[in-house]
């Protein structure tokens, strides 16, 4: 089977091959107007990005009659652009007018603006001032991390980029803690998808009670001061005093995957509370483990997959045993332990808990310092948890091997096929 796959990827591989020589000898037949096209590129210069060409201009007039390439489906020609690189695309669209609307469609529907604040400035002042492009943009990544003192110019620049897109469907914003609250208000797409490290306030509330599209949610931000993060042997909480405002039971209708990743259970329940939620990615802290399981609880739908990260040294005597009391019907489940050893006799002991699972097929069972001594013994012990939950096919325990059943007997993946 893996061979069959090899050789269609070939296949596919040679044809987009033979497709891109024969664009490379379009390019060279109209070097001489290329060069003409570059000499008139003064005025387009702004819109040049990591990830942006210039839009076109006025001197496409010249490319106006049809050409062979304008015999293949259009999006033939899509899929096709889809595998060059960005230099490639910035090329092509340069080459003909007809190239050029489908190469700014694969251009222009993915954004990153990164931390280089002369690029960042060029691409998101193209979006404003060309609103043909800023149709096309489904996606854009604020990728600013390292940006703690953002002027005010930049901080009403990307207010302004980000009101003019109105097909954005996925929205991430990634940007450290003393970055002033952006006012998302006003802005005219509807999201799918939106990951922000923005602190849950009462404006990303405001934002998200007018966004009834989302399905995936990403809450990265840090709620309290770190001043007031609470470190000590018996427990890890970066969110010890919060109190979330709240969020209107109307808002997020469609909501199914939440990713919390610093959030303590105030803000867990406030978002998933009688929501569609099946997926959760979230932290467990040693003195609200039990509090945030209980919030998950609240959804209007089972939990289908559950991925958490546990700060508490305590866990591996507890946190098989409470999870599968409360999620019975998981599919999928993965705990990570940061700050906990897990032995074997804690592994075998777990078994009789995962008896509760109607559903579980795959599980992971991490921790920061695994004590297992063989892969020998991980097999064992994925065989006592396929005895208690025989639903399972797929085990990952502390060494990081997989286990994955295989004619009734349970095998570890070392190595892929190639």
């Amino acid at each position: 089977m893996m061979q069959l796959v090899v050789q269609q990827a070939d296949a596919v591989h040679q044809q987009i091959n033979s497709i891109t020589a024969l664009l490379e000898q379009f390019n060279a037949r109209r070097s001489g107007l290329l060069g003409e096209a570059s000499r008139r590129e003064s005025d387009d210069t702004e819109c040049q990005c990591e990830n942006v060409c210039p839009p076109p201009s006025s001197s496409w007039s010249v490319y106006s009659s049809p050409t062979s390439c304008s015999n293949l489906p259009v999006e033939v020609l899509g899929l096709i652009f889809n595998y060059l690189d960005q230099g490639d695309l910035v090329r092509v669209s340069r080459a003909h007018k007809f190239l050029n609307v489908i190469a700014n469609r694969v251009l222009y529907q993915s954004i990153v603006v990164s931390s280089e604040l002369a690029q960042s400035s060029q691409c998101m002042t193209a979006l404003v001032k060309h609103n043909h492009l800023a149709l096309l943009v489904r996606s854009i990544s604020i990728h600013w991390p390292l940006i703690h003192t953002p002027t005010k110019n930049l901080i009403d620049l990307l207010k302004r980029t980000l009101r003019a897109l109105p097909s954005l469907t996925s929205l991430f914003i990634d940007v450290p803690n003393e970055f002033p609250q952006v006012s998302l208000d006003g802005c005219p797409f509807a999201l799918q998808s939106f990951n922000t490290s923005f602190r849950f306030d009462h404006g990303l509330v405001r934002f998200l009670e007018s966004q009834p599209s989302i399905t995936d949610l990403s809450l990265r931000g840090f709620n309290s001061d770190p001043s007031q993060f609470s470190f000590s042997a018996n427990t890890f909480n970066l969110n010890p005093t919060y109190t979330p405002p709240a969020l209107s039971s109307s808002a997020l209708p469609r909501l199914a995957k939440v990713n919390a990743i610093h959030a303590g259970p105030e803000i867990v329940s406030t978002v998933v509370k009688g929501r569609p939620v099946n997926t959760v990615v979230m932290p467990l802290y040693a003195d609200c483990a039990i509090k945030c399981l209980e919030a998950l609880t609240s959804t209007s739908r089972p939990i289908e997959k559950l991925s958490i990260m546990s700060f508490d040294p305590n866990a591996p005597n507890y946190i098989l045993s409470e999870i599968s009391k409360r999620f019975p019907e998981l599919e999928a489940l993965a705990v990570v332990l940061l700050l906990a050893e897990c032995s074997e006799e804690a592994l075998e002991a777990a078994a009789p808990s995962l008896a509760r699972f109607d559903r579980l097929k795959y599980i992971t069972f991490m921790s920061a310092s695994p004590m297992m001594s063989s892969p020998r013994k991980e097999s064992r012990i994925a065989r006592t948890w396929h005895t208690y939950c025989p639903t399972l096919k797929t085990i990952i325990l502390p060494m990081g091997n997989v286990l994955y059943l295989d004619n009734s007997t349970w095998s570890i993946l070392t190595e892929f096929s190639a």
